[in-house]
């Protein structure tokens, strides 16, 4: 996931917020804004693949197109049987992630 769309939501959420309270509208519908504002941002491209695509020769260009980045290249790896490919991405996602 790419860094500025947590940026864009924490930016737009705290919009959202001050308007609301500035204009006195309800909290429910200022939280209902900033939940669909976060979703939006946040969750949206994670789902961005499963929605609308059904054909597996685009999801095989997606994943070929961003092979480089190591979550792509995980699920690249399982869905065609390459262990190499599969052990290498699992290796560099638990150096980006562990404490120093």
């Amino acid at each position: 996931m790419n860094w500025l769309s947590f940026v864009y939501a924490t930016i737009f959420g705290f919009v959202i917020s001050f308007i609301g309270g500035f204009l006195d509208f309800p909290e429910p519908l200022v939280s209902f804004f900033v939940i669909i504002i976060v979703a939006y941002f946040l969750v949206f491209p994670i789902f961005r693949l499963y929605w609308g695509i059904g054909d597996v020769e685009k999801i095989e260009q997606i994943l070929l197109k961003n092979k480089k980045k190591p979550f792509y290249r995980f699920y690249y790896g399982l869905a065609n049987g390459i262990e190499k490919d599969v052990d290498e991405s699992i290796r560099k996602n638990q150096s980006r992630f562990s404490p120093a």
